[in-house]
């Protein structure tokens, strides 16, 4: 059994003021420290039963904007105008013009003028879902293989990181065209061989392609001009563009779209980022192939 220390009023006046001061002030923190423990077990509690239920909130969330991508899909894959249409957002006309376009044309992942080809459909593709904080957007992002066919004979895949953009419109989730913010601002730069104009978010992807193409375009000077360097007047201009009917003007591999003095070329996410090595090299390929027969002739 514990020892209890039983004082009389008389004993407890004997002891020093100081001394029942500490007993008291000790008194006082454990019943402190108790309450605190409390409360905290409380608190922790309720945090975590928040935390559950927005994780339950967020599941159910992420799998509506994955059944609407699953709809996108099956749009896709069976060139369906009607049931893409059930998707868009109304308040976008042209973008909504240009998103039936591409996929009358097959264009909507299909890179043909590109010399890309998908290697398979939609339907093993899971995309990343990034929801917004209020929940009222979500970027999804998914990869797919693709095929570099060059004069007819395909290579091994490659793979392209595709994004699309959903808008919450009431109960529904539909697909919307990007904000302005997602793309940045445009820029322009100048090399000795290029002036280049391209959004700030395809930034990087630009710059590693232009610094190889007019690497290329420095080694064909060399080669059609006997060692000399490219002259002044053989500067080219190129602007990559973040508008998607972009993608319906490039006809082939041979021909490629100029407005006034500039090439014209889809931006990097408009067409697939690459993912590695490999899918850069055939992107580039296609990318620059017209251009630097253009520029030779």
């Amino acid at each position: 059994m514990a020892d209890f220390d039983w004082q009389t009023e008389e004993e407890d006046i004997r002891i020093p003021p100081a001394r029942r001061l500490l007993r008291r002030s000790r008194r006082r923190f454990w019943i402190m420290a108790i309450g605190f423990a409390f409360t905290l077990l409380f608190v922790s509690v309720a945090i975590l039963r928040l935390n559950q239920r927005l994780d339950s909130q967020t599941r159910q969330v992420e799998n509506d904007v994955l059944a609407a991508f699953h709809t996108w899909q099956q749009a896709v894959n069976s060139s369906d105008e009607d049931i893409l249409n059930t998707l868009l957002i109304s308040n976008r006309t042209q973008w909504m013009i240009a998103q039936r376009e591409l996929l009358k044309s097959g264009r909507i992942l299909d890179r043909p003028m590109l010399g890309l080809s998908p290697v398979e459909d939609l339907k093993g593709s899971l995309p990343h879902i990034d929801l917004a904080a209020d929940w009222l957007s979500a970027e999804l992002t998914f990869e797919l293989p693709y095929q570099t066919v060059d004069k007819g004979h395909p290579s091994s895949p490659v793979q392209l990181e595709h994004t699309l953009y959903f808008k919450r419109e009431g109960s529904r989730w539909l697909l919307a065209e990007r904000e302005p913010d997602f793309w940045g601002e445009w820029q322009t730069k100048e090399s000795s061989l290029i002036s280049y104009t391209y959004r700030a978010r395809d930034g990087d992807e630009v710059h590693k392609l232009i610094d190889d193409l007019e690497r290329e375009l420095k080694a064909r000077c060399q080669q059609l001009l006997a060692g000399l360097d490219c002259p002044e007047e053989a500067q080219i201009s190129m602007r990559f563009e973040s508008d998607p009917t972009v993608l319906l003007q490039i006809a082939d591999l041979e021909t490629p779209v100029v407005s006034g003095r500039d090439f014209v070329l889809p931006t990097p996410t408009l067409v697939g980022i690459p993912v590695d090595e490999d899918s850069y090299r055939s992107l580039f390929t296609g990318y620059t192939r017209p251009i630097v027969e253009a520029f030779s002739a």
